[in-house]
């Protein structure tokens, strides 16, 4: 396996992602046939959990826990960097989905819906950040190199990987439109998080990143209604991302002058 990651990286990291993606639509066509609410969330929840042991496992079988960053935690720069990204980014998403930056702090004692969606957004960022940051970037750049070209291709074509599958939100509910512009939300901010990784060493500035947002949007849902059109939501979602994008390629590129 080894081998083959190195030989066909485009192959290896297309394959890994599509049987990560089917294996989540099984469980979840499965979970919302069969299973009622709370129970199609532990199911998913579940299922990641174990996708995420076995990709530990595999990380730690090819020796990739330090180079993808799993095994490091990073120092104070890149904790900085993306605790002000956090405050920006948390603030910018609340506005977008809810029209207001201010959060509802009451809801995460008062509400016990709030803490199983803690628990499976922090199992989600844990989950996407070992799979896509660590697994993936890791194999992509290992194969095209650690120039200024491999490492934008390979943070490019992992944000892509990351963003696609977004596009599954229309079986949710969620509109065509909406989860078109979600997808390209999810490609810029993946850049951003990429960046983070790759000069940090480590992939737990990301998990925190991605964690905290989709919690904090998720649970202030949970009180307070989303914007109308749910369109525009998604336009402000994907227009305050643009920032951390830029930010982003701009450390890239610093990182490899």
């Amino acid at each position: 396996m080894k081998t083959f990651a190195a030989n066909q990286p485009f192959l290896f990291v297309l394959l890994l992602t599509l049987i990560c993606l089917m294996l989540l639509l099984l469980v979840s066509g499965f979970a919302y046939n069969k299973l009622r609410q709370p129970y199609q969330d532990m199911a998913m929840t579940a299922m990641r959990l174990t996708m995420t042991a076995a990709l530990l496992v595999l990380t730690w079988r090819m020796g990739w826990l330090q180079g993808t960053g799993i095994a490091r935690l990073g120092g104070w720069q890149v904790w900085l960097l993306a605790g002000i990204g956090l405050l920006y980014f948390s603030g910018a998403a609340l506005y977008a989905f809810y029209g207001k930056v201010a959060f509802d702090f009451s809801s995460l004692i008062h509400l016990p819906a709030s803490r199983a969606v803690i628990y499976k957004q922090f199992v989600v960022g844990i989950y996407e950040e070992i799979l896509f940051r660590g697994v993936i970037l890791y194999v992509l750049i290992s194969a095209w190199g650690n120039t200024r070209l491999g490492v934008l291709a390979s943070v490019a074509l992992t944000a892509a990987l990351f963003a696609f599958p977004h596009i599954f939100g229309v079986l949710m509910g969620t509109s065509w439109q909406s989860a078109l512009l979600l997808v390209l939300e999810g490609t810029i901010i993946a850049i951003w998080w990429g960046a983070l990784v790759l000069w940090g060493g480590s992939i737990w500035p990301a998990v925190i990143l991605h964690f905290v947002v989709n919690a904090l949007v998720e649970v202030q849902g949970l009180t307070v209604p989303m914007v109308a059109p749910e369109v525009l939501a998604y336009q402000r979602f994907l227009w305050s991302s643009v920032p951390l994008g830029i930010a982003g390629v701009g450390l890239l590129l610093r990182n490899q002058a």
